[in-house]
Formats: structure tokens, C-alpha cells, sequence
């Protein structure tokens, strides 16, 4: 088996002239994830990956060429205040912080990468195919007091070894640039590649473009896994068969076209009580959001408190009336109605106490 000679990654300081836009390489020095800005964000803008860092330019090891195809964005600016504001109701005690307001004013439009990769594939392969068959039976069961039959059809599969060999090409096998593109595309959902539009520098519209962080080199046991799924696929349907199974092949590469594929997605993010951020995605294709939706314990704890100081003054007041109850018979009553009600103010306090914790719990 062959493997192929990957591209190799240059040293990029900028790349005004290669992408056709004004873009300056940037990397976060808390994350130490890597964007692609236009030059008067240098320094200004927060790090959308970790909320903490400063974006400042730095030189970066990657793909001169610029990307192949994009996804364009399908979320407005209207219909995105309107996801985050339905993200942030129904959190009933919440940082300061954690409005839709903040949330919209934060947001960033980046580009996330995948690798697309052109390829020929030449080999021999070996599996087995598998047919469906039909097979009659018959089954007896009870009713109406007396036992009866009646014909069964099951489907079954006859598997056969077949052997031979494959030559393929195959287009734009999709397979992740970056080391968190997994877990990020299981909180939002996949993409629709096929409203992919050819790359045209005015359809980066301001946006920051993450760098890929898993180069070639690395990437190339995936793109291998994908070609040869896509050949085992057509060698089942040369074979006829319904199925496949234990299907390995032993090939070698050819003509490989390494670009690139930016998917949309709006990143923005909220302190906690801690004053950590936390981290808010939104596929900008279909508009899921994903992200911690934490109450606020520090603000509980304060309706607590208010809550135990107006149950004080009434208490008090209780205790007032009860002692004016010598000279006023009439106001005893109240007196106590006032300090039962005292005890069940008390009670209700443990509920913005209570609340954040059990929510937060949900969250995790």
C-alpha cells in the first residue's frame, strides 16, 4: 500500500494577497487557537473560542491556498436575538451578565474548517456480500376455540466471499480540521453540504475564520477511512449485494487535492458567578444553539436574604401586636397570623436558594 506525499503547510504572516481579502493570522494566548481577522481586530477583539484571551498576531503554519467551497450563513441578525433570547428565558435567577442583550452584542460569526480531499483509488479488495433470501414457514396459533396455521415470510441473508478489484475517484471526502470539530457538531447539529457555494472573498462578510489544527499529515487516516467506505459501498453494489461485511482493501492513492470547506457558526458567551465564561454556539445553517444555560446561586442567595429581612418585619410586627394584645384584645390575632406568616416567608426563601442549584444540576 502506498501512501500519498502530503502538501506541505508554510509559514503565513499574512494573507492579503492568497485569499483575496485583507486577513491577519491571530492566535489567542489563552487557548492558543488560531484565526484568521481583518487587521483592524488585531488586538481588540476577545477570543470567541474561550472568551479570555486577546486576538494578537502571530505568524501560522497552514494552507496557503483559500477554501474551495463554503456554507453560507442563513441566520440574520434578527432571527439570531431572537434564538438568544429564547435561550435566555426560562432561566429564572441568572448572572447580570446572562441577557440576550449581552449575548447579541458578543456574538461573532466565525468559519470553521473541514478538509476536502479529491482523490484517485486503485487496489484489490476482499469482503463478503450479503443476499436476502425469503423463507416460507408456518406457524400454528389458537382462536375461536381450535388451532389453525398460517404462513410465515422471514427475510434472510446468505453471505458469499467475493474478491476483486477497485479504481475510483472520488470528490470533496469531508473529513474534520480541527481537533473539537466532533464535539462542537454534536452540540449543533450537522451541516447541509449541498447549499455549499464556491468561495468568493466578499462571503467571508467580516467573519473570523478558525485555522485548521489538525494538518494533513494527521488528518490522513480519516480521509483513508472515508475513501474506503465510499469504495466498499460501490464494490457492494458491483456485487449486487444487499450487504457487506469484512470488507478490506489494499490500495494505493493518486492525484490527491487537498482545500478546504468553512461551515458558519456564531460563537458568543456570558460570565458566570465566577466570572468564568461560558461558551455560546449557534449553526448559523440551521440556527441551533447550544451552550450552559446556569443559574445565578449568588443571586438566589440575595432574594434569600430579602426575603429572611421582610420575614423579620413581620415577624416583629407580630411580636409588637402579641404585646399590645394586653391593652388591645382584638389585635392578638393578628398578631399571630403575622408571625405564622413570618415562619412561612422563612420557608420561602429557601427557594432561590434551592432553585439555582437543582437547575445547574440539569445543565452539566
Amino acid at each position: 500500500m502506498n501512501l500519498p506525499q502530503m502538501p506541505e503547510p508554510a509559514v503565513v504572516e499574512s494573507i492579503e494577497s492568497i485569499w483575496g481579502a485583507e486577513l491577519q493570522p491571530v492566535g489567542c494566548n489563552e487557548c492558543e487557537r488560531v484565526f484568521l481577522i481583518e487587521p483592524s481586530l488585531v488586538d481588540q477583539e476577545t477570543c470567541p473560542a474561550c472568551g479570555i484571551g486577546m486576538l494578537s498576531a502571530q505568524p501560522v503554519l497552514m494552507r496557503g491556498e483559500p477554501p474551495e467551497v463554503l456554507v453560507p450563513n442563513a441566520v440574520n441578525q434578527h432571527q439570531l436575538q431572537s434564538i438568544l433570547t429564547e435561550f435566555v428565558n426560562g432561566v429564572w435567577l441568572h448572572s447580570d451578565d446572562f441577557t440576550s442583550q449581552s449575548l447579541f452584542a458578543r456574538a461573532r460569526q466565525i468559519f470553521i474548517p473541514m478538509w476536502l480531499v479529491d482523490s484517485d483509488i486503485a487496489g484489490v479488495w476482499q469482503a463478503e456480500s450479503g443476499y436476502d433470501y425469503e423463507v416460507k414457514s408456518s406457524e400454528e396459533y389458537y382462536s375461536g376455540g381450535s388451532w389453525l396455521s398460517r404462513d410465515k415470510i422471514e427475510t434472510r441473508i446468505r453471505w458469499e466471499p467475493r474478491a476483486g478489484q477497485v479504481q475510483r475517484h472520488y470528490d470533496n471526502v469531508a473529513v474534520a480540521a480541527l481537533t473539537d470539530f466532533q464535539g462542537l457538531q454534536a452540540k449543533i447539529g450537522g451541516f447541509d453540504f449541498s447549499k455549499s457555494q464556491r468561495y468568493q472573498p466578499e462571503s467571508l462578510d467580516n467573519a473570523l475564520i478558525r485555522v485548521p489544527d489538525i494538518h494533513q499529515d494527521s488528518a490522513w487516516s480519516d480521509v483513508q477511512s472515508s475513501l474506503h467506505r465510499l469504495a466498499a459501498k460501490d464494490c457492494q453494489l458491483a456485487s449486487n449485494a444487499q450487504h457487506i461485511r469484512d470488507y478490506s482493501i489494499k490500495a494505493g492513492y493518486e492525484n490527491l487535492n487537498w482545500t478546504q470547506l468553512l461551515l458558519p457558526v456564531f460563537v458568543t458567551w456570558y460570565t458566570d458567578d465566577t466570572g468564568q465564561p461560558q461558551i455560546v454556539h449557534v449553526n448559523g445553517q440551521n440556527g441551533k444553539i447550544s451552550g450552559l444555560r446556569l443559574a445565578s446561586q449568588r443571586k438566589g442567595w440575595k432574594w434569600a436574604s430579602i426575603i429572611i429581612g421582610v420575614a423579620a418585619l413581620v415577624f416583629i410586627a407580630g411580636l409588637l401586636l402579641l404585646a399590645l394584645g394586653a391593652l388591645l384584645p382584638p389585635v392578638v390575632t393578628m398578631g399571630v397570623l403575622l408571625i405564622v406568616a413570618a415562619l412561612i416567608i422563612s420557608v420561602a426563601a429557601m427557594v432561590p436558594v434551592a432553585w439555582p442549584w437543582q437547575w445547574n444540576r440539569k445543565q452539566d
